[in-house]
């Protein structure tokens, strides 16, 4: 069965999630300074 996906809001982020966070799922993000995590 599919997992859904719920929409991030930022479209480069669901693009890297495939399509977005798996609804009911924990992701952490990682990376250094200045990398992107903080919206």
């Amino acid at each position: 069965m599919p997992k859904k996906r719920v929409n991030s809001g930022v479209k480069g982020l669901n693009d890297l999630l495939a399509g977005g966070y798996v609804e009911g799922r924990s992701t952490l993000l990682a990376g250094g300074l200045g990398t992107g995590k903080s919206i």
